[in-house]
């Protein structure tokens, strides 16, 4: 969620690249204050820009948040972690959707318009 109220993106990949999303500098300090409040931890500036991808990103967040001593034995679940969540899932339906025979890849996507449509009618 960090990520895509930053970037005003929804569908971001674990391996999207920060800069790529059109993240900046003064984003990337946003970032940075981001993750400042909710991990209460220091993550330099530089660190964004040397770990550009989300799931490098919260690796980082992982092994800072871990050396602090603050890694509770259970953590609490966070907007961090459900953009990584989210972004593995949608992966994984990548990965599952590229595997499918063409056929039947159109027959969801039928399938699926039939349900909008009948949603909106």
């Amino acid at each position: 969620m960090i990520w895509r109220d930053l970037l005003g993106r929804v569908g971001i990949s674990a391996r999207d690249n920060f800069f790529e999303l059109c993240g900046h500098s003064l984003t990337a300090t946003r970032l940075v204050a981001r993750i400042r409040d909710e991990f209460s931890i220091e993550i330099p500036l530089r660190r964004i820009f040397d770990e550009p991808t989300l799931d490098r990103l919260a690796a980082l967040i992982d092994s800072v948040t871990f050396a602090a001593g603050k890694f509770d034995a259970k953590p609490a679940p966070s907007a961090w972690s459900e953009d990584v969540r989210r972004a593995r899932r949608r992966e994984q339906l990548e990965r599952q959707l590229r595997a499918l025979p063409d056929e039947q890849v159109q027959r969801l996507l039928q399938e699926k318009r039939g349900a909008v449509s009948s949603n909106l009618g």
